[in-house]
């Protein structure tokens, strides 16, 4: 088994400037990771901060692979909060300031995708703090995990170490977020469609969303994915009577659809979507940002996925 990363980010329908931010490293053939950064729209500068963030959370990564190839293959729950530090740290707010930058340019939710191989065994881990999208391929199967923000004000890293914007934050917003999961699957003679919410909970404002995933081959992954919040704003009419869920399968489900393994498979999907929508005058408002993470059975040789 073999993997490919890629990621693409595109400007939404209603903004002038892409906030969006992704990077993705494949230093070898055993580990990968992606990175997205959303910047808010309304705090100054957050184009130039989700670049900051990335940059820096790429830091961090890099660090933790020297210092231990395969840390991604154990739980990472104890590290998320020293990788939070680590990523907003006083460089952070240092290089804003040598950019000439408010520190509010670093209000961005940051989402990374890790994927680390050992022997025969693939780990997929992914951390996120902020609202977004994480969803999970599998032969049998297909989940998205939803972070949303009722008060639709994310939580962002830089409020971890400046006492006062948390408190600003817990005054002004609801100190809970919603973390719903959906799933779609293939469908059946009584439900054809098959497609709904199986879960929700409320955690505090600040919890960040952890996943750890073992490819298991009685039901293997083909593809795990973080996107930023931006797939849920597609105007596409569909499902009306449930159109944030609707809409967010619809675009979710067509979105990993790859057709190819190799190279930018994500940018060509990605591109050759939004072709398809102009024709059709459908467009997603809010910038969107998505890397992926697509298995390979050996002996397939790049030919597909399936």
């Amino acid at each position: 088994m073999r993997f490919n990363i890629d990621g693409y980010y595109e400007i939404g329908a209603s903004h002038s400037i892409c906030e969006d931010y992704i990077l993705i490293s494949k230093p070898n053939e055993n580990f990968c990771f992606g990175i997205i950064c959303d910047g808010c729209t309304g705090s100054p500068s957050t184009e130039m901060g989700a670049r900051i963030i990335a940059h820096h959370a790429k830091k961090a990564i890099d660090e933790l692979y020297k210092f231990d190839p395969f840390f991604a293959t154990q739980n990472i729950q104890p590290l998320v909060m020293p990788i939070a530090k680590k990523i907003i740290s006083g460089e952070a707010e240092n290089s804003a300031r040598f950019l000439g930058l408010p520190i509010e340019c670093l209000d961005v939710t940051t989402w990374i995708l890790l994927t680390s191989k050992k022997g025969e065994d693939i780990t997929f881990s992914v951390m996120g703090w902020g609202d977004g999208q994480i969803i999970v391929r599998k032969k049998n199967s297909f989940c998205i995990y939803v972070v949303n923000y009722p008060s639709q004000a994310p939580f962002y890293l830089n409020y971890y170490f400046n006492d006062v914007r948390m408190e600003t934050y817990k005054k002004n917003f609801s100190p809970d977020l919603e973390f719903s999961l959906i799933v779609s699957t293939a469908g059946t003679v009584d439900d054809p469609g098959n497609k709904r919410m199986i879960s929700k909970e409320i955690r505090p404002c600040n919890t960040p969303t952890v996943l750890h995933l073992l490819n298991n081959p009685q039901d293997p992954i083909i593809s795990v994915s973080i996107c930023s919040d931006g797939f849920k704003t597609f105007n596409s009419g569909l499902n009306p009577e449930t159109e944030e869920y609707g809409s967010l399968i619809w675009a979710s489900e067509r979105i990993i659809d790859y057709q190819s393994f190799e190279g930018v498979f994500v940018e060509r999907r990605m591109k050759a979507l939004a072709r398809r929508d102009a024709k059709e005058n459908i467009k997603h408002h809010d910038d969107i940002g998505m890397v992926s993470v697509l298995l390979l059975e050996e002996e397939e040789n790049g030919q597909g996925h399936n």
